[in-house]
């Protein structure tokens, strides 16, 4: 992943944890700062396009590694 985002980072940090005790943490870092940045697009009245289909998809991938690895949602 190209992290062209500053709210990638967190992302890409929650996918390709490995420890558990930490995952969580790393989980829910990453969706605040996607939640952060989509209020901060809808605040703005802009349209981000790619990166707000990169913010949905992000989401997306988010949600299948909760319930993959059997986390709270």
């Amino acid at each position: 992943m190209n992290t062209d985002y500053p709210w990638e980072k967190f992302y890409q940090e929650a996918v390709l944890e490995t420890d558990d005790v930490r995952l969580l943490k790393k989980v829910d870092a990453a969706q605040a700062a996607i939640d952060a940045r989509l209020y901060e697009l809808s605040s703005d009245g802009k349209t981000a396009g790619q990166e707000l289909i990169a913010l949905r998809d992000a989401q997306k991938g988010l949600t299948v590694l909760r319930k993959e690895r059997e986390l709270p949602i």
